[in-house]
């Protein structure tokens, strides 16, 4: 069976009273290889023609794509083949677009690192959009095997309290602000992200907990794993002895 240029994809989503939660995968439902994360604000209709295979999703706002497809919230995204034209039109205002790709974006992705925080390439134009984003293996650490998302977080909400074994992970507030707090046993750092483009590195054995929250923000997490719940230290005491 012939692919469709655009096929709409629905995203599990996990709701919580400390924000909702959509995640996608290399392979489920991204049908490729992940190589580039780009994100960036529509704030008119553009059209442009995908010269890679794209996963595309709406991390704050609405879009519709060539006229007859809504993407509403995270949870709902577009698969789109290489070559296919596309238009995408915001149906709120700014509205920001999340675009993940088979290949890597071609420029120059060197991040800015100070301490645990990566600052990626910003206001760089791709897709007929300004935004910022990060290439697998280059820009990032790692591979990308997943790309998660956590959206309508209050204030007082309180997330992470884990550490991982396999998995290196970087948090983007794209909407927003949260303070980081990791803990490695022997020191603990608290960082303020407020940047879109300004993430936090975090390491495998590392412990997090994010707290602080601008109320209704968004953040953009990209993994090195997909999601394998061994991989996750939940209590604090197992992660102290699992680490020392």
């Amino acid at each position: 069976m012939k692919d469709q240029p655009v096929s709409k994809v629905a995203l599990t989503e996990i709701a919580d009273y400390r924000g909702n939660l959509s995640f996608a995968e290399e392979g489920k439902p991204i049908p490729f290889k992940i190589k580039s994360v780009f994100w960036g604000e529509l704030s008119k209709e553009i059209t442009f023609r995908a010269n890679s295979k794209l996963f595309l999703l709406p991390l704050d706002g609405k879009i519709t794509i060539n006229n007859n497809i809504n993407l509403e919230r995270p949870c709902q995204g577009a698969s789109i083949t290489n070559g296919t034209m596309i238009s995408l039109k915001p149906n709120s205002g700014n509205t920001l677009v999340l675009i993940i790709s088979d290949q890597k974006i071609d420029a120059n992705d060197n991040a800015t690192q100070k301490n645990s925080l990566l600052a990626m390439p910003t206001n760089h134009s791709c897709y007929g959009l300004k935004g910022h984003f990060a290439n697998a293996g280059s820009t990032l650490p790692f591979d990308i095997k997943r790309v998660y998302f956590t959206y309508d977080i209050p204030e007082f909400a309180k997330r992470g309290g884990h550490a991982h074994i396999y998995t290196k992970e970087i948090v983007f507030p794209v909407k927003g602000a949260v303070n980081v707090v990791t803990d490695d046993k022997h020191t603990k750092n608290t960082y303020r992200l407020t940047n879109k483009n300004e993430g936090i590195f975090l390491d495998i054995n590392l412990w997090r907990d994010l707290e602080n929250f601008q109320n209704n923000s968004t953040l953009l997490v990209i993994a090195s794993e997909n999601y394998f719940e061994p991989d996750y230290i939940r209590n604090y005491r197992d992660y102290i002895i699992k680490s020392s």
